[in-house]
């Protein structure tokens, strides 16, 4: 657990709320770099540019992981970004945070809605969806907060627009995302 405990203790002097990581992956949880953990290896500034992860998950049958890193480049551009595939849910977030220029206590609170609305999908993600994927994506930094439901593993037209229902804020679009998925929410 030397990883997920480091990521702890990071995110602690950080004052930032834990990225919610399911019990089953904090065992392979790794450090890669500085302010980078995950289960596999991952490229951080992919992660932070917010496209290959994403087309991956959508195109390829990609096994369970998580991923947390702190990317950017210049003197504002930096965010936090969170991707988790696991089971019949994937989530690639990513909110602004580090940069120069940005209001931290805003950048907390962002910080802390994502990881509110993925925990909520992690709670409805304990029945399995029978042969059905939900694809989140939620990234303040590319204005970007939808979903899709697909009936394959791999889909057919990854990218395009089409498909991808969007929402106003996480919280909202966690829940309506999750009943569409799942259900009404486990006892």
């Amino acid at each position: 657990m030397i990883g997920y405990e480091h990521l702890v203790e990071t995110f602690s002097v950080a004052d930032l709320s834990l990225p919610p990581i399911p019990t089953g992956l904090r065992e392979d949880l790794r450090v890669r770099s500085d302010w980078v953990w995950s289960t596999r290896p991952i490229d951080s500034m992919e992660m932070y540019v917010f496209r290959e992860y994403v087309r991956e998950a959508l195109q390829e049958d990609v096994k369970d992981y998580v991923a947390v890193s702190h990317a950017g480049h210049g003197a504002n551009s930096y965010g936090l970004n969170y991707h988790l595939v696991y089971g019949d849910l994937c989530v690639f977030t990513q909110d602004g945070f580090g940069g120069a220029y940005m209001d931290e206590a805003s950048a907390r609170r962002d910080i802390s809605e994502t990881f509110s609305m993925v925990t909520t999908l992690l709670e409805h993600a304990r029945v399995p969806a029978q042969g059905r994927w939900l694809y989140v994506v939620a990234s303040r930094f590319r204005n970007v907060l939808g979903y899709r439901i697909e009936e394959s593993a791999v889909a057919a037209e990854p990218l395009a627009v089409e498909g991808w229902t969007s929402g106003e804020d996480r919280s909202t679009l966690a829940r309506e995302a999750a009943e569409r998925m799942w259900g009404s929410r486990p006892a």
